[in-house]
């Protein structure tokens, strides 16, 4: 069996690897839209069988692995940064409150597919502007969801 990542996050790398897992990462090119109307609890999940679906050259003995993590605050869904002063902003509006992340992932192969989601409550400490100077400038936070 063959395993294929379809995801460029260091950290989905990082974790099949410390799991022992050979595996072969695959791109998959896809628009992440999903409809206005989505709840919010569903949104990652679809976007991990959007990519799922946008896959064509899964043979057979293959297992194609996707995923998808966003971020909501009071309903609210915290993209990817596109610069830091969009970061502060994220990071402030958590600030002092709890937000959940939710990762939905799709496991296929040529005969099935399951999807899943899971959900993390995450309370954030009141941060100051130094704190988010500091974790922005070191941490680079462009590729996560939410900062």
């Amino acid at each position: 069996m063959k395993i294929l990542l379809a995801s460029n996050s260091p950290r989905r790398k990082e974790l099949l690897k410390a799991l022992g897992f050979d595996f072969e990462v695959v791109s998959v090119d896809c628009d992440e839209v999903y409809p206005e109307n989505l709840r919010v609890e569903k949104i990652a999940e679809y976007l991990s069988d959007l990519k799922a679906d946008a896959y064509k050259n899964l043979e057979s003995g293959e297992v194609l692995i996707t995923a998808d993590t966003i971020v909501a605050l009071e309903n609210e869904v915290l993209g990817k940064p596109k610069n830091a002063l969009e970061a502060k902003q994220m990071l402030r509006k958590l600030s002092g409150k709890t937000h959940e992340v939710y990762t939905g992932i799709t496991i296929r192969n040529s005969q099935k597919s399951i999807s899943q989601t899971d959900v993390t409550h995450v309370e954030t400490d009141d941060l100051t502007d130094q704190e988010i100077d500091f974790y922005i400038e070191n941490y680079k936070p462009f590729d996560k969801a939410g900062a």
